[in-house]
């Protein structure tokens, strides 16, 4: 009877030993946390995706938080950077201002990392470098043995941006025209009676001409050549009805677009003045 019952237990453990063998070779069910991380990354990637830029030049305007939407001029750009980044200081140097920044989108830059992106969109027209204020000791809270608050506001760095060294500014150019002949030809429409109605209506109508001409020139320009983000600006155009005159100022590519304009109304005269460099200032300071 001992000898049955000694090997029922033999048996149970032989059983034991081989279900217990078996569950150990069994491979591990795989966790559902490598599929949770990648649904994380990709929501995280999404979220980024849609995050707001810090800096955003579409089309030829700049998006502010206060003012809407300005033109991309370096002036405001600098403003710009002065409203989202308070903590530190901005000089722009006089003559820069009217610089074209061209399209630029930055998510998630600092403040060096913009400065070199709109240095590299408005064709490298001026340079840029920070200042630490480190000269001047700082005060220490005693309560907590770190630099206090004032001295915290004290060490703002500071931005400037210069125009290059030996960098030239645009020549001007005047243009002055005898344009008679062309206001005082007979009317198209023989309703017009009103000379001085007559006179207004061709003056605007020649304005928005080299305006126009002006305009589609400098984009064509840009078109041909992606590397040129220069915006030519139209020119002055002033008439002087005792004179019969008609007096263009301007960079040098706009006069003489109006002047071949103006040239080929019938009987205009032309009368040049040789391009004038505009003078440089030597205060390089802006706040």
């Amino acid at each position: 009877m001992k000898t049955i019952t000694l090997a029922k237990g033999l048996i149970h453990s032989v059983i034991g030993a081989v279900c217990f063998s078996c569950l150990a070779q069994q491979p591990a069910t795989p966790a559902a946390k490598p599929l949770e991380s990648a649904q994380s990354s990709q929501t995280s990637g999404k979220a980024a995706a849609k995050a707001p830029y810090d800096l955003l030049i579409e089309n030829g305007a700049l998006a502010m938080n206060q003012r809407g939407k300005v033109g991309a001029n370096l002036e405001n750009v600098v403003e710009h950077l002065r409203e989202t980044h308070p903590e530190g200081n901005f000089v722009l140097a006089p003559g820069l201002g009217q610089i074209n920044v061209a399209d630029l989108k930055l998510r998630s830059a600092n403040v060096e990392q913009q400065l070199e992106a709109i240095r590299i969109a408005s064709s490298s027209k001026f340079s840029w470098e920070r200042t630490d204020n480190h000269q001047s000791p700082q005060a220490i809270d005693p309560s907590t043995g770190q630099p206090s608050a004032s001295a915290k506001e004290g060490a703002r760095p500071m931005f400037t941006l210069s125009p290059l060294s030996g960098e030239k500014t645009a020549a001007l150019k005047v243009e002055a025209f005898n344009i008679r002949p062309y206001l005082e030809a007979p009317p198209e429409d023989s309703a017009v009676k009103d000379k001085s109605a007559l006179v207004d209506m061709r003056m605007s109508m020649l304005e928005k001409l080299i305006v126009e001409t002006v305009s589609d020139y400098a984009t064509m320009v840009r078109e041909s050549s992606p590397s040129n983000q220069e915006r030519l600006q139209p020119p002055r155009i002033r008439f002087h009805p005792g004179a019969n005159t008609v007096v263009i100022i301007g960079e040098t590519q706009a006069v003489e677009i109006a002047a071949k304009l103006i040239a080929a109304l019938a009987g205009s005269e032309r009368a040049s003045i040789p391009p004038t460099a505009r003078p440089e200032s030597k205060d390089k300071r802006s706040f």
